[in-house]
Protein backbone atom coordinates (compact mmCIF):
# COMPACT_ATOMS: atom_id res chain seq x y z
CA UNK A 1 0.00 0.00 0.00
CA UNK A 2 1.54 3.41 -0.79
CA UNK A 3 1.84 6.04 1.65
CA UNK A 4 -0.83 8.03 0.39
CA UNK A 5 -3.42 5.46 0.70
CA UNK A 6 -2.12 4.45 4.05
CA UNK A 7 -2.94 8.48 5.02
CA UNK A 8 -6.67 8.21 3.96
CA UNK A 9 -7.15 4.53 5.42
CA UNK A 10 -5.34 5.13 9.11
CA UNK A 11 -7.45 5.19 12.12
CA UNK A 12 -8.83 8.95 13.35
CA UNK A 13 -6.25 9.65 16.05
CA UNK A 14 -6.93 8.76 19.59
CA UNK A 15 -8.44 11.53 22.25
CA UNK A 16 -5.92 13.98 24.55
CA UNK A 17 -4.73 11.31 27.75
CA UNK A 18 -6.52 12.79 30.53
CA UNK A 19 -2.73 14.00 32.03
CA UNK A 20 -3.01 16.01 28.56
CA UNK A 21 -6.36 17.56 29.85
CA UNK A 22 -5.11 18.27 32.90
CA UNK A 23 -1.46 20.04 31.95
CA UNK A 24 -3.61 22.10 29.41
CA UNK A 25 -5.54 23.17 32.11
CA UNK A 26 -2.47 24.36 34.43
CA UNK A 27 -0.97 26.08 31.83
CA UNK A 28 -4.64 27.74 30.88
CA UNK A 29 -4.08 28.72 34.43
CA UNK A 30 -0.27 29.43 34.66
CA UNK A 31 -1.11 31.71 31.37
CA UNK A 32 -3.53 33.66 33.56
CA UNK A 33 -1.83 34.31 36.46
CA UNK A 34 1.46 35.54 34.79
CA UNK A 35 -1.52 37.77 32.86
CA UNK A 36 -2.99 39.23 35.91
CA UNK A 37 -0.38 38.91 39.09
CA UNK A 38 3.36 40.39 39.32
CA UNK A 39 3.77 36.71 41.51
CA UNK A 40 7.12 35.56 41.03
CA UNK A 41 7.17 32.94 38.32
CA UNK A 42 8.44 29.90 41.46
CA UNK A 43 4.96 31.02 43.14
CA UNK A 44 3.25 31.13 40.31
CA UNK A 45 4.02 27.15 39.36
CA UNK A 46 3.19 26.11 43.00
CA UNK A 47 0.21 27.76 43.16
CA UNK A 48 -0.65 26.03 39.74
CA UNK A 49 0.64 22.43 40.42
CA UNK A 50 4.08 21.98 39.61
CA UNK A 51 6.44 21.08 41.82
CA UNK A 52 8.59 21.80 39.83
CA UNK A 53 9.77 25.83 38.66
CA UNK A 54 12.29 24.18 36.04
CA UNK A 55 9.77 21.66 34.62
CA UNK A 56 7.37 23.88 33.79
CA UNK A 57 9.48 26.91 32.44
CA UNK A 58 10.56 24.72 29.96
CA UNK A 59 6.94 23.04 28.98
CA UNK A 60 5.80 26.61 28.80
CA UNK A 61 8.54 27.33 26.28
CA UNK A 62 7.77 24.30 24.91
CA UNK A 63 4.15 24.71 24.24
CA UNK A 64 3.91 28.42 23.35
CA UNK A 65 7.44 29.14 22.10
CA UNK A 66 8.47 32.33 24.47
CA UNK A 67 9.21 32.10 28.14
CA UNK A 68 6.92 32.52 31.06
CA UNK A 69 8.58 36.34 31.18
CA UNK A 70 8.17 37.07 27.58
CA UNK A 71 4.41 36.11 27.50
CA UNK A 72 3.89 37.82 30.81
CA UNK A 73 5.66 41.01 29.22
CA UNK A 74 3.60 40.57 25.83
CA UNK A 75 0.04 39.55 27.45
CA UNK A 76 -0.06 41.49 30.97
CA UNK A 77 -2.74 43.47 31.84
CA UNK A 78 -2.19 47.24 33.04
CA UNK A 79 -4.14 46.83 36.52
CA UNK A 80 -3.05 43.96 37.56
CA UNK A 81 -5.48 42.12 39.75
CA UNK A 82 -4.62 39.72 42.39
CA UNK A 83 -6.19 36.07 42.35
CA UNK A 84 -7.09 34.56 45.77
Amino acid sequence: MSLKLAAFSSDPPDPPSVGSAIRDRQLASVRERLRRTNDPIDRVAEQCGFSNANYLKTLFKRSFGMTMREWRKKWATSNRERIV
